[in-house]
């Protein structure tokens, strides 16, 4: 899943620079709301693109 050519730091630093971390949701909040999607697949899917568009830079 992850290719050793990307800076996993950089990724993060991205990531957390663009408050991604505001968009987590954990179990307990989708029991508060069931419309919340506690897999994070919104999330899941930015974090790719993020490490996909860290690849293409480190080419």
């Amino acid at each position: 899943m992850y290719d050793k050519r990307v800076t996993h730091t950089h990724v993060l630093y991205s990531l957390l620079k663009a408050e991604q971390y505001r968009n987590l949701v954990d179990f307990d909040n989708h029991l508060d709301d069931i419309s919340l999607d506690w897999q994070n697949r919104k999330l899941n899917k930015i974090i790719d693109e993020a490490m996909k568009k860290q690849i293409w830079i480190s080419r």
